[in-house]
């Protein structure tokens, strides 16, 4: 009997980079698929910490802090000698939409003991609704974060 020579036959080899190039071809799909809503995770992330460091920013400075929202960014603002400054503030994710509820001009303003309020009435406000929405071929991905007016924050995910 003739001495085999140990190792993979070419059709093994090719097998098995056939089976590893299937299983990267299947990663790659899922993590584009999966990009829309980690840019829309990173969005809602970036608007509670906001607001997380706009209470905070309330009580330090013992003065009105103000969040807006608009279609392009948020904005942290602090009211200082009858104006409002900006703080600081940010840009949404390519694809990202945000809309404030109820749809009004302004932000929202919080005062030092962290109730919300009307920025220009400085009535109690209700609470305020914010939701992040990313689409994709499916359909589209929204984020809703809840603003209660006496502090608190709840958010919701709906993926489809």
């Amino acid at each position: 009997m003739p001495k085999r020579e140990k190792g993979f036959t070419i059709v093994e080899l090719l097998l098995v980079l056939l089976v590893v190039g299937l299983l990267a071809a299947m990663a790659v799909n899922m993590s584009l698929r999966n990009r829309h809503r980690w840019a829309l995770r990173g969005t809602a992330r970036e608007i509670t910490a906001m607001y997380y460091q706009a209470r905070q920013a309330a009580s330090r400075e013992s003065s009105m802090v103000m969040l807006d929202f608009t279609a392009d960014e948020y904005v942290l603002m602090v009211r200082r000698n009858d104006a409002w400054e900006r703080l600081k503030g940010g840009t949404y994710a390519e694809k990202i939409t945000v809309d404030k509820i109820p749809a009004d001009s302004t932000g929202f303003a919080i005062s030092p003991s962290g109730i919300l309020l009307h920025p220009n009435t400085l009535a109690i406000y209700g609470m305020q609704t914010i939701r992040v929405q990313a689409p994709h071929p499916a359909g589209q991905d929204v984020i809703t974060i809840n603003i209660y007016p006496y502090g608190g924050i709840r958010v919701q995910t709906d993926f489809r």
